[in-house]
């Protein structure tokens, strides 16, 4: 997975510079190509940005050391080099860096932050300075336009994916009468929200018997989940779809396991297993039940 999304940026980048770029590269290969890019080592978006910063540093060094990468528009291998700014998770740092980064270090290439909330702030920016802008993760629906020529998605759009085969799971649950009443949370940005809306728009059509008892957005910034959670309390939901980001998730599981919330279920039934998946303790797995022989395989 993560040597299709280096291969995927890389392609992008070699392809679309000269194009949409540098004109004058059409005519005279670059010295180096630099690839401009933000991480958050810190913060709500650590968890899904610091991976994403170690494969771009494999993307760089790994044909750095053959003296570069082949760029078919100059017949000729060209050095890489990464310019790289660490915005702690602050989306006022990501508007600040990312006009530093296209104005004074002059990169060929940007590569936005991990995630939907930090990649649309650098959008904009990018597209006023005509800057193409490559977004490995950010999936939500807000952030493209048929206008803008200057973003390159190198990823699955998961926020409208994903929810399909969790809409499924729970219309088939509550036909079967398992599932009455639904409690959704989600983190306030683009990524989650559209994946909320996908969510909606899924049981809709799937006409699930089900009723949402609660519906509610919450900010990536939140630290206590005290109040949401006496609030999923008092309104009784038989399952809780909640979509986030790591920190947050984590972050409710645990407030969640403090709490007076619990997870029922027989002996071996999996509720450590399922917590410790959540948490991520252990792998994801699939399969399916069959009397009583369980079969399955990693996600």
């Amino acid at each position: 997975m993560r040597r299709s999304l280096i291969g995927g940026i890389a392609a992008m980048a070699l392809a679309m510079l000269p194009g949409l770029v540098a004109p004058a590269f059409a005519q005279t290969a670059p010295e180096e190509i630099t690839t401009g890019a933000l991480y958050a080592a810190t913060g709500s978006f650590a968890s899904i940005s610091t991976p994403l910063r170690a494969g771009l540093r494999t993307w760089i060094n790994e044909p750095n050391r053959p003296s570069g990468a082949y760029a078919n528009t100059f017949h000729r291998k060209i050095p890489l080099r990464l310019v790289a700014y660490d915005d702690r998770s602050n989306t006022a740092t990501v508007t600040t860096l990312t006009s530093q980064i296209i104005t004074e270090n002059k990169v060929n290439v940007l590569v936005a932050d991990a995630g939907s909330a930090l990649a649309s702030v650098a959008i904009p920016i990018a597209r006023e300075q005509r800057m193409l802008l490559i977004d490995p993760s950010g999936t939500g629906a807000p952030l493209f336009s048929e206008t803008n020529r200057y973003i390159a998605l190198v990823a699955q759009p998961a926020s409208t994916i994903m929810p399909r085969d969790l809409a499924e799971f729970l219309a088939h649950e509550a036909a079967a009468g398992k599932i009455h009443r639904l409690a959704i949370l989600y983190a306030t940005n683009d990524c989650t929200g559209t994946g909320a809306t996908a969510l909606r728009s899924f049981l809709i059509s799937l006409k699930a018997p089900l009723k949402i008892v609660c519906d509610k957005s919450v900010p990536t910034s939140t630290s206590n989940d005290t109040v949401l959670i006496n609030t999923l309390v008092a309104r009784h939901p038989d399952f809780v779809a909640e979509l986030g980001f790591a920190g947050n998730d984590i972050a409710f599981l645990r407030g969640l396991q403090n709490s007076a919330v619990v997870l029922l279920g027989a002996n071996g039934a999996g509720k450590t297993t399922l917590l410790k998946v959540l948490l991520g303790l252990m792998p994801a797995w699939r399969g399916s039940e069959r009397g009583d022989v369980l079969t399955g395989e990693s996600a």
